[in-house]
């Protein structure tokens, strides 16, 4: 059981990688052709999920050497701090695409009313 559950958060880990990179790559070429500020907010937020996803497939491969190679009480800070610079990750894409949202909204013209759409 537990090797099993070890190749599935290796593969969901590198799965999550892969996406992200994606994404990174969406939004810089989203940036690249339209300059939109929402995009740098989206590239930065990409950029950050990319870089910790990657810390995550390491400690998904094996924690055991970043624990040997930091010590006890420094991996243990490096830990809380991978933990709780995600929050501020996700708090940047959550501008992001609520930018994006506007952005597509306000492109858009106004949906009339639903009492307009009724037949007479």
């Amino acid at each position: 059981m537990g090797t099993t559950f070890h190749i599935i958060h290796v593969v969901v880990s590198f799965t999550f990688l892969i996406a992200n990179l994606y994404f990174l790559l969406l939004w810089c070429f989203g940036l690249w052709r339209t300059g939109l500020a929402l995009f740098w907010v989206l590239a930065i937020s990409g950029t950050l999920f990319f870089c910790l996803t990657a810390v995550q497939c390491l400690l998904a491969i094996g924690s055991s050497w970043a624990l040997r190679f930091f010590g006890l009480g420094t991996f243990t800070i490096a830990y809380e701090l991978f933990l709780a610079v995600q929050p501020l990750a996700l708090l940047v894409a959550v501008v992001g695409h609520t930018m994006t949202a506007r952005w597509i909204i306000r492109s858009h013209g106004r949906v009339p009313d639903v009492q307009t759409l009724q037949p007479r």
